[in-house]
């Protein structure tokens, strides 16, 4: 009986948390937004830059394990990147270092002003931060 009690307190406050996680998640994750594959080929290539396992590339670049083997294949094929050999590590080429620098150039160009969009605003109205 005690046990049943115990479970049942144990679900309905896991219950009760819920819309919280769910809020928080919700705000915490207000930066993610679509990724296109330049943006994404450029953050491999960051991660790669002082070399870096699959691993290591997948986790700090938020991608699942196929597109992590789409994306190394496709910037193997291109020269951007290769595998340093003996080791599983994944490193820079002079062109995938050039690409990269002008990901960058390009990046700093058109940086816009930071803006939040809050997802509970009705009118979808947009706040800047000062």
């Amino acid at each position: 009986m005690v046990l049943a009690v115990f479970r049942h307190t144990k679900i309905q406050s896991i219950c009760n948390l819920t819309p919280y996680l769910f809020y928080n998640i919700i705000t915490y994750n207000t930066d993610m937004k679509y990724r296109d594959r330049t943006e994404i080929t450029s953050l491999i290539l960051e991660i790669a830059s002082h070399g870096a396992t699959k691993t290591k590339i997948m986790y700090d670049a938020y991608l699942s394990y196929t597109q992590l083997t789409e994306y190394l294949s496709f910037l193997t094929e291109n020269k951007l990147i290769k595998r340093q050999e003996g080791t599983e590590l994944y490193r820079l080429t002079e062109k995938g270092r050039k690409f990269y620098q002008k990901c960058k150039e390009i990046d700093e160009m058109i940086e816009s002003k930071n803006t939040r969009v809050d997802p509970f605003d009705v009118k979808g109205s947009s706040r800047r931060d000062h």
